[in-house]
């Protein structure tokens, strides 16, 4: 099994390149984009919630303590690079491509109060469309 391009080992640890999206509905491992891995979070980007939530999610993902994973790159970014201690380059890489491999991969955390998320749709016919369809 080859290693993804998102993720490497440094001197320090562990790091993964992600690109985060925060504000979603729920906190989940998207899949690969490019060479980052995309990854969605409920918390909203202010005070730093969204940079905390994602670091819990990790720290579930893989096992570890949260005081072992932080942001090394990215701070008020989408495009974040975390880096983990004492966890293998293996082991972080078989924990996510497992999570990744499960239909939904969603992790439930405790984050104030239920988001709605409303979706409208209508259907839009240009005025030529309506003359050819007389």
């Amino acid at each position: 099994m080859g290693v993804p391009p998102y993720i490497g080992e440094t001197s320090e640890g562990v790091r993964i390149k992600l690109r985060v999206k925060p504000g979603a509905r729920t906190d989940r491992l998207i899949g690969v984009l490019g060479d980052s891995l995309k990854v969605e979070i409920n918390a909203a980007p202010e005070g730093g919630r969204a940079n905390q939530a994602l670091c819990k999610m990790f720290a579930e993902l893989l096992g570890v303590p949260l005081r072992n994973i932080r942001i090394t790159v990215g701070e008020s970014s989408q495009n974040k690079t975390i880096t983990i201690r004492a966890v293998g380059l293996e082991s972080a890489t078989a924990a996510i491509a497992a999570a990744l491999s499960k239909p939904s991969t969603t992790f439930t955390m405790p984050s104030g109060p239920l988001r709605t998320k409303r979706v409208y749709s209508f259907s839009y016919q240009s005025s030529q469309s309506k003359d050819q369809a007389r």
